[in-house]
């Protein structure tokens, strides 16, 4: 009897963990992850079609990165190409004892972070951590993201893209790691993944 009440409340705990995100991740230690690579796009590259929706390339892009969240899309207006976001960190925001003071959350296709004392200088998170909305090549590629969770390294190459939809509306990409606010995710069509 006694098994079974310490089973229940083990279950009860982590269900509870789960379901109000209070849980905080266990974050690796000693990582070292740069700055994304952005790079132009090359010569001649034009716009196509990705599920009959026009996709422009902008800028090549590689990114290392720490799974600071991660957000599932199925119903929003861009989630037929865009299906999940991830907040990543590299820098000061993939290291274990600046994440353990900081609170993450998605929601809305943003991220959002807050502290009780910021850990590091307010530019030092801002400038080291995004919210990228993911588009895939291939089945494989979305393979890949599916098993990433929080806490994860994910390497991923594609290009930053602006998608012009069948119905008209956008979804613009950011060619900064500055930036904050309404238009600073970076919209990443991912050709590789690990």
């Amino acid at each position: 009897m006694l098994r079974a009440a310490a089973s229940v409340v083990v279950v009860v705990v982590a269900v509870t963990c789960v379901a109000s995100a209070g849980c905080a991740p266990s974050w690796p230690k000693g990582l070292s992850l740069p700055e994304p690579t952005q790079t132009d796009v090359p010569a001649g590259t034009r716009p196509f079609l990705h599920k009959g929706h026009v996709v422009t390339p902008r800028a090549r892009y590689v990114l290392d990165g720490l799974v600071l969240s991660k957000t599932a899309y199925r119903f929003d207006a861009n989630s037929d190409v865009s299906p999940v976001d991830l907040a990543v960190g590299w820098g000061p925001m993939a290291r274990a004892d600046v994440l353990s003071q900081l609170r993450i959350r998605q929601n809305d296709r943003y991220f959002f972070w807050s502290a009780s004392e910021l850990p590091v200088p307010r530019e030092d998170i801002e400038h080291n951590a995004a919210n990228v909305h993911l588009i895939w090549s291939a089945a494989a590629v979305g393979k890949v993201v599916d098993r990433k969770d929080v806490g994860d390294v994910v390497h991923l190459e594609g290009s930053l893209v602006d998608v012009t939809f069948k119905d008209g509306h956008e979804m613009k990409t950011s060619l900064r790691r500055d930036d904050t606010g309404g238009g600073a995710c970076e919209v990443f069509f991912v050709d590789v993944a690990r």
